[in-house]
């Protein structure tokens, strides 16, 4: 069901009769483009809830005697079924396609993950227009899965424009702007531009306590994205206290999403680390990657970052066996949720090959640090600001 809000305008003062009558045909004009559009929307929205219905109807395991039913095979079903259906409009089939690109995305299935909201971005561009509203979501998706693969020049632009459209068609103060103005402020922290990232984390901010309950998960990613800003700009205190937003936020949830909270448990053991409080920190750091064993899939993207900064804390706090766990854990699923040749992995190879430097295991060690020094090379620029991080062998970052 949804609900319209129909705003009144009353002219307090009469017009000149042709003028009245150019008022009139714009608004006859502006009133058919309108309801073409409304049309257009509930047509979409009904046929992708009617397919929905019959994609878990027929998942159901009770009806087509299946032992159970997981992520995947759900996936599975429901791109056989877009494929398979010729009936389903263009934009129904780009809306789910986003979403099923969104699922991948967060399993690790990257390269499927962008096939997929490729193909629903050109749908939406082909069938509702470039400057469509129907268009944001599969960019901001898009956006996103090229952020977790290191494109952040693609992922910068898809945010940008995603912005324009959403500022041309609902405005500023919008759910779609608050999403834009979050990757803006991710990208510029990827950049290494801290006072731009500041720029864009509090307008996100901004626009979510406009819009939302003091209550809504969506002002808790703001908080989150302030708080990582103070902490970048070295003002922890200010830092805390938007993390600690977040995160009551976040215990008022009925249900909480556990991701979501791992996350921010995270930045808080990151904060404990930084503070020199090392045994608060790999507590933090333990519950976090004990929600994303259970909650996570094996390709979960910010589970190796996770073990890469426990591995950093339990070295600080001198329990090097379990760090040495921690970092050989780290670069196995860092691999595979990326492939070999990703930056991240040559971080996460980069402090395994300090922990052995420190235990003594120096010809390990070296290999390890050539190996993390070449891909570092390949990926990046000499001067791109990862490379330099590496060089100056800093530990992991927070999650933006």
């Amino acid at each position: 069901v949804y609900k319209r809000q129909i705003r009144k305008f009353v002219a307090r003062h009469r017009l000149p009769t042709a003028a009245a009558a150019f008022v009139l045909a714009g608004a006859i004009g502006m009133t058919a483009f309108y309801t073409r559009q409304l049309a257009l929307e509930r047509d979409t929205a009904e046929q992708t809830a009617t397919f929905l219905s019959d994609l878990f109807a027929a998942s159901d395991p009770y009806q087509n005697n299946q032992d159970g039913l997981t992520v995947e095979t759900l996936l599975e079903t429901g791109l056989e079924k877009l494929e398979g259906n010729s009936e389903l409009s263009p934009l129904v089939r780009a809306r789910l396609l986003t979403t099923v690109a969104l699922v991948q995305r967060n399993l690790g299935n990257l390269d499927h993950a962008e096939t997929l909201a490729t193909e629903a971005l050109d749908l939406a561009e082909t069938h509702a227009g470039k400057q469509h509203k129907l268009t944001l979501p599969p960019m901001s998706v898009l956006s996103r899965i090229k952020t977790t693969a290191g494109d952040y020049a693609s992922a910068k632009a898809l945010a940008q424009r995603m912005l324009d459209v959403s500022d041309t068609t609902l405005g500023r103060e919008s759910k779609e702007a608050a999403q834009a103005t979050h990757l803006l402020s991710i990208q510029a922290y990827r950049d290494g531009d801290i006072e731009t990232m500041g720029s864009w984390a509090k307008e996100t901010y901004a626009i979510r306590k406009a819009i939302y309950s003091d209550d809504d998960m969506a002002l808790a990613t703001g908080a989150t994205a302030l708080g990582l800003y103070y902490w970048q700009s070295g003002d922890l205190e200010r830092a805390r206290d938007y993390y600690a937003e977040s995160a009551d936020i976040q215990d008022a949830q009925p249900e909480r999403n556990k991701l979501q909270y791992a996350s921010l448990l995270h930045n808080l053991a990151l904060l404990h680390n930084d503070t020199g409080d090392y045994a608060t920190a790999v507590a933090t750091y333990e519950r976090s990657v004990a929600i994303r064993r259970e909650a996570g899939s094996e390709k979960d993207h910010i589970l190796p970052l996770t073990l890469y900064a426990l591995a950093h804390s339990q070295s600080r706090l001198g329990n090097m066996p379990a760090a040495h766990r921690s970092f050989i854990e780290a670069v196995r699923r860092q691999a595979d949720v990326a492939g070999r040749e990703q930056h991240m992995v040559a971080y996460a190879l980069n402090g395994y090959g300090m922990l052995l430097e420190e235990m003594g295991a120096h010809d390990h060690a070296g290999r390890l640090l050539a190996e993390a020094n070449r891909i570092m090379e390949t990926v990046f620029e000499e001067d791109h600001m990862d490379q330099a991080e590496l060089a100056e062998a800093r530990a992991n970052p927070p999650i933006a």
